[in-house]
C-alpha cells in the first residue's frame, strides 16, 4: 500500500487506486487519500469509511479571533481661527483605521457644528456625541481610506471660528463600531471636578475619547482599568481645555473626570469605539488530531 502512486493513479476521485506493479485495484482510506472523500462515501458506516478502525476527523476549522487592543498611529493638534479651519495629519493614514476629530469651541460663529467636514483622503465623518450646547464634540470616521503623506481635515462653519481640534488616527482593529457614549452639559462642576459619564463598555477592547472645555485638566481617571492620558497638547495653555483618551481591555462602568481650577459652567463628551479583530477564516482539514 505504501509504494501506491496516489498521484499518477487515483481514479476519479472513488477512492481507487492502481497497484505500480501488478495492476491491481486498491481501495485507499480516505486519510491516504489527495483529494476529499466524495459525499456518498461519506454516509458510508464508519467500518467501511476506516477500515482501519481509526476514525479521521475532517471538516472547516475556524481560526482562532485574536483581540489587539487599540493604539494611537498618529495624532495632532491645532488651533485654527477661520470660517473653515483646517487640521492636519502629517503621515500616511492606513486603510481601515478609525480616525477622530476631538474638539471644543472657543468663539466666533456660533456656537455650532461644522456644516461639513472634508479631507485630503475623501473620509466622510458623522458626529459620535455632542453635548447639546455645541461647545465639545466628537466627529469620527469607522474606516479611514488609505493616503500617502499629508492629510488636510477642513471643518466648515458659517463663519470664522476658533476651536481646539486634536485629530487621532487609531489603530489595532480590522474593523469599528461606535459604541456607548455620554456628555455633560454645561454645568457648575461638583467639588471642581467635571465628570462626563460613565458608559459601559461591553465588549472590549475599547478606544476611549474625551473631549472637555474646563478652567484646567489633570488626565482623568475611569472606575476600571486604568486612567485617562491627554492628547497631544492638552491641556491646551491658556484656556485648559483639553482632549483625553484611553483604552478599556476589560467590561466596566468608565468615567472621564476632569478638575477645575474654578468653579464655574463646562461640559464634556465621551465616546467609546470597539476594535474587532479579522473575521475567522474557515479552512478544510484532513487527518486525525
Amino acid at each position: 500500500m505504501a509504494q501506491v502512486q496516489r498521484s499518477v493513479h487515483e481514479v476519479g476521485g472513488l477512492g481507487l487506486a492502481l497497484h505500480p506493479t501488478t495492476s491491481t485495484r486498491l481501495w485507499l482510506p480516505p486519510e491516504r487519500r489527495l483529494i476529499a472523500p466524495t459525499p456518498w462515501e461519506q454516509d458510508l458506516p464508519a467500518s467501511r469509511r476506516f477500515p482501519s478502525g481509526r476514525p479521521t476527523r475532517r471538516g472547516r476549522r475556524r481560526s482562532p479571533i485574536i483581540q489587539v487592543a487599540p493604539t494611537i498611529a498618529q495624532q495632532s493638534y491645532q488651533r485654527p481661527i477661520a470660517d473653515s479651519p483646517t487640521g492636519t495629519f502629517s503621515s500616511a493614514m492606513g486603510a481601515g483605521n478609525l480616525v477622530l476629530l476631538v474638539v471644543v469651541w472657543l468663539g466666533g460663529a456660533g456656537p455650532a457644528y461644522p456644516t461639513s467636514i472634508l479631507d485630503s483622503a475623501g473620509n466622510d465623518y458623522s458626529l459620535a456625541i455632542g453635548d447639546g450646547s455645541f461647545i465639545t464634540y466628537i466627529y469620527y470616521c469607522l474606516s479611514g481610506a488609505a493616503h500617502a503623506g499629508t492629510n488636510t481635515v477642513t471643518l466648515n462653519y458659517s463663519g470664522d471660528t476658533a476651536i481646539n481640534l486634536w485629530l487621532v488616527e487609531v489603530t489595532g482593529a480590522a474593523s469599528w463600531t461606535l459604541g456607548p457614549t455620554a456628555f455633560a452639559p454645561i454645568t457648575t462642576p461638583t467639588s471642581f471636578t467635571l465628570a462626563v459619564g460613565p458608559v459601559d463598555v461591553t465588549s472590549p477592547p475599547a478606544f476611549l475619547a474625551s473631549a472637555v472645555q474646563t478652567a484646567s485638566a489633570s488626565g482623568g481617571s475611569q472606575a476600571t482599568p486604568g486612567s485617562f492620558t491627554n492628547l497631544i497638547g492638552s491641556p491646551v495653555t491658556g484656556d485648559h481645555d483639553a482632549a483625553l483618551y484611553d483604552i478599556a481591555t476589560t467590561t466596566g462602568n468608565v468615567t472621564s473626570n476632569s478638575t477645575n481650577s474654578v468653579s464655574s459652567g463646562y461640559s464634556g463628551v465621551l465616546a467609546a469605539f470597539y476594535g474587532a479583530s479579522s473575521a475567522p477564516s474557515n479552512s478544510f482539514f484532513f487527518g486525525s488530531d
